[in-house]
């Protein structure tokens, strides 16, 4: 498994590790489903609208 880092200010940090631990989530899942959550809804606009210009 990779490893990837990055900068976070002490106020964000807190928030995020606030919201995990409220659903039970490691930082790593959090930040990874929401990654990947992120990149469908946009490749589902892409499509959507793709789709109604064709029409």
């Amino acid at each position: 498994m990779r490893t990837i880092s990055f900068e976070l200010n002490e106020e964000d940090e807190r928030l995020i590790r606030a919201y995990a631990k409220s659903k039970n989530l490691s930082l790593s899942t959090l930040v990874r489903d929401t990654v990947f959550e992120r990149i469908e809804n946009e490749l589902d606009l892409k499509f959507y609208n793709e789709a109604m210009h064709r029409h």
